[in-house]
């Protein structure tokens, strides 16, 4: 098992380099960092060819991927990551979600056995965004990638899909926090107001 982290989109409404930004203090990419290292023994980040990243720390290796087909969107991060790890199932997260619950990445790595794929649902929709991913899903990724619709929930559609449900999702995630993304200035700012009660009760 490795977890992957897709860390090559543009960033264009953020204003630059996602991975980079700063949230209390620490890159994006550090809280996914953060949070996958509880799940996983091992972690890859795909990037864009050429891409810097922050430093950082983690627990576990950490290893980087240049995307082998860029511009085709979080899915050629994913096949990317199938590609380069030794393993027989990949994590897959955003670096844009950095309340990401590491009970929820355990959750659904528990659900993978006998699937193509496992999806957490929330909020009356398929949360795309994070997902297990086994080997047996390259080829139907070569496909999509090659296909007009190159998304995720085209995959999904190509393959036997494990959706875990809200009732069970809020088990290891009450508030759902793990799928509130940060892709705007003002994304950023009411995340830092989520995490403002928390650092004022540790005070």
């Amino acid at each position: 098992m490795t977890g992957v982290i897709l860390a090559g989109g543009q960033g264009v409404r953020i204003g630059g380099d996602k991975p980079q930004v700063k949230l209390g203090g620490r890159p994006l990419l550090q809280w996914a960092v953060d949070a996958m290292q509880h799940a996983v023994p091992r972690i890859v980040i795909a990037v864009a060819p050429g891409q810097q990243l922050p430093s950082l720390k983690s627990r576990v290796p950490v290893g980087v991927c240049e995307d082998l087909l860029p511009g085709r969107g979080p899915l050629s991060g994913i096949y990317t990551a199938l590609r380069c790890a030794d393993a027989g199932h990949v994590l897959a997260i955003p670096c844009d979600a950095p309340l990401i619950a590491p009970e929820l990445l355990r959750l659904l790595l528990e659900r993978r056995n006998g699937f193509d794929a496992v999806i957490p649902e929330a909020g009356g929709r398929l949360q795309t965004a994070i997902g297990v991913y086994a080997r047996s899903s390259i080829h139907a990724m070569t496909e999509v990638l090659n296909s007009d619709d190159r998304s995720v929930r085209a995959l999904l559609q190509r393959l036997d899909v494990n959706v875990v449900a809200e009732a069970e999702v809020r088990t290891a995630d009450p508030e759902l926090r793990s799928f509130v993304n940060v892709n705007t200035p003002q994304e950023l700012d009411a995340v830092e107001a989520l995490l403002s009660p928390a650092r004022a009760r540790r005070a």
